[in-house]
């Protein structure tokens, strides 16, 4: 198969299934017992309000679970773990964040 072909094949997949398979990280914060706490805006498989976050710990755990605003906090639950409460003015946006101009007002 040549590279214009195969390039024609990535870019066609790319159209039918979007561009990205994962939820898009918007805000993130750094803390103490853990390594990151990332925000996405997906649902996936969190019921509303909640949605997807992503959590890391220092000794490089990963671990899926779902967040929601409650208040001048951010309560986000993983299975297994802690809830954690965490203030918003604790999370900054990322770079797709600021292109979004995403709040967690």
């Amino acid at each position: 198969m040549k590279t214009s072909s195969v390039a024609a094949v990535v870019a066609g997949c790319s159209l039918v299934l979007g561009c990205d398979m994962e939820p898009q990280v918007l805000f993130v914060t750094d803390g103490n017992p853990f390594h990151s706490l990332q925000l996405t805006d997906a649902q996936g498989v969190c019921i509303a309000p909640y949605r997807v976050s992503y959590l890391t710990t220092f000794d490089g755990a990963a671990s899926n679970g779902c967040w929601v605003r409650e208040g001048p906090n951010i309560h986000a639950q993983f299975p297994k773990l802690k809830d954690k409460l965490v203030p918003l003015g604790e999370f900054r946006r990322t770079t797709l964040g600021e292109y979004r101009n995403s709040s967690l007002d």
